[in-house]
């Protein structure tokens, strides 16, 4: 038995909302780090014009870099910086994260009650779900857990991104004939480099609240196993969707199974079954449905272009002309300091078990 449609589509309306409570930090973010490269570049170009204006070979050698203290205070100033943006997103994110999971706590008793018949529905009440149990009171630590590996993951940015600064920076300098000119391209590529802690941070934040949702749910449909029995992966149906997500959706697992441990910034939530209205005591009575299709039903109804754009074009015809399985496209990694995640089978490993007899 898989969800019924419009269960999923309760899902549905809960994954908007989560994703909706981090837009205004996010957009905070993005302003306050514009701002910080504006502050940090300028002392950064004049440095570098300043060691090639010396430079008397034609090229600025590493080791004048790595010395240059001026050079380092820039740096330390960016690393310095960016700690102070994402200590103050953290306590954005975390802040958020109490009304994150109510929304998760009232979402999944909405699914759940949606299945239900009940006996206050046959007499006539408005909750068929008001002998569910509630876990407000495991709350909060999960809030402390997500606070932690929140602020853990954002202490180690600053550094990896002040590192990736030095290796662009450090990478050989020809002064040529325009030091100036060979600086703005340095400082642009730099630039690049600072910016790419951006999407880490948020990708950090978003993963974190998503993971502590996850768990607000499997404490909840764990508190309720006398009506849960189990609950099915929902993976967004998009084309942004990857195809682990899609293989993994509508997929049913017990209550003691973690909820979806998808990808780093991954859409996927669980669906709450219940238990046959025949083992809830009310025999004879026809379940709920009609049932949410799967991954590879709903995959199979798109046009050919889609298929393509989800898959790859090598996995699709190979897909569509039988040779690689449904069950093949995603596999569980494990990750060290996190948790197990579901990614795509990588192309070559699909190539491998095509040609396998």
């Amino acid at each position: 038995m898989t969800a019924p449609v419009h269960v999923a589509a309760l899902g549905q309306q809960l994954k908007t909302e989560l994703a909706a409570l981090l837009d205004p930090s996010d957009a905070a973010l993005v302003a306050a780090w514009w701002h910080a490269w504006r502050e940090i570049a300028p002392e950064l170009t004049d440095t570098l014009e300043e060691l090639m204006d010396r430079a008397r070979t034609g090229r600025v050698p590493p080791s004048r870099l790595t010395r240059s203290r001026r050079l380092a205070a820039a740096l330390a100033q960016a690393r310095e910086r960016l700690g102070e943006i994402l200590a103050e997103y953290g306590d954005d994110v975390v802040l958020l994260l109490p009304e994150a999971l109510a929304a998760t706590l009232q979402g999944t008793r909405a699914m759940v009650a949606a299945q239900l018949p009940g006996p206050d529905r046959a007499e006539g009440g408005d909750d068929p779900g008001a002998g569910l149990t509630e876990v407000y009171d495991q709350l909060d630590a999960i809030v402390t857990r997500a606070r932690e590996n929140i602020t853990a993951r954002h202490l180690a940015l600053p550094a990896a991104v002040e590192l990736a600064m030095r290796a662009e920076l450090i990478r050989g300098i020809a002064v040529g004939e325009n030091p100036r000119a060979v600086a703005q391209r340095i400082i642009q590529r730099t630039g690049t480099a600072f910016n790419g802690g951006l999407p880490r941070a948020r990708t950090i934040a978003r993963t974190e609240m998503l993971d502590a949702h996850r768990e607000a749910q499997r404490r909840w449909m764990q508190a309720n196993r006398h009506v849960v029995d189990g609950w099915v992966w929902e993976a967004s149906l998009d084309s942004l969707c990857c195809r682990a997500c899609l293989a993994m959706h509508g997929t049913r697992f017990t209550v003691d199974d973690p909820p979806p441990e998808d990808h780093h910034n991954g859409r996927c939530i669980a669906l709450p079954v219940t238990r046959t209205w025949a083992e809830l005591g009310h025999p004879g009575v026809q379940d709920t449905g009609p049932a949410m299709r799967t991954g590879e039903e709903w995959l199979n109804d798109q046009n050919p272009e889609t298929r393509r754009r989800i898959l790859g074009p090598r996995i699709a015809g190979a897909y569509d002309a039988g040779r690689i399985r449904w069950a093949d496209l995603a596999r569980w990694r494990e990750n060290p300091g996190w948790r197990r995640s579901i990614e795509p089978t990588p192309l070559r490993d699909l190539l491998t078990m095509e040609g396998d007899p």
